[in-house]
């Protein structure tokens, strides 16, 4: 897994996540 990779999936992550909780 390349780090660029990770770190867009973990990006993605964060703003549904963020989504989620303002929700």
């Amino acid at each position: 897994m390349n780090r660029r990779n990770f770190v867009k999936l973990a990006g993605l992550g964060g703003v549904v996540f963020t989504s989620g909780l303002a929700r």
